[in-house]
């Protein structure tokens, strides 16, 4: 068995790809395995500190849903995407539906 660790790293897209008028103050975040673990936390501390944030999850939809439920309570703005890292396709489809949902 292998195994693959998996680096939680936010990734925060260009102002040209916001959907509305750039704020330095509210990058948006794309926060790989956000629903649990050290990426939920990165993806709360990040809402809380006003970035936009996509809540990315391989396998745990109600995790991610309340992940991005408590960052819209503290006053943030988030959006949930399943995608798998690991497959080329569901990475273009988390940057897709990250630059035109949050």
């Amino acid at each position: 068995m292998l195994f693959s660790p998996t680096i939680h790293m936010p990734i925060c897209l260009p102002p040209s790809s916001y959907t509305h008028t750039p704020s330095v103050a509210s990058p948006v975040c794309v926060v790989t395995g956000a629903s649990r673990g050290l990426g939920r936390a990165i993806a709360l501390a990040l809402g809380a500190q006003g970035a936009r944030v996509a809540v990315n999850y391989a396998a745990s939809a109600g995790a991610a849903e309340e992940v991005a439920a408590q960052i819209k309570a503290a006053g943030g703005d988030a959006i949930v995407v399943g995608a798998n890292v690991g497959q080329r396709e569901d990475i273009d489809k988390l940057f897709q539906v990250s630059e035109g949902g949050v």
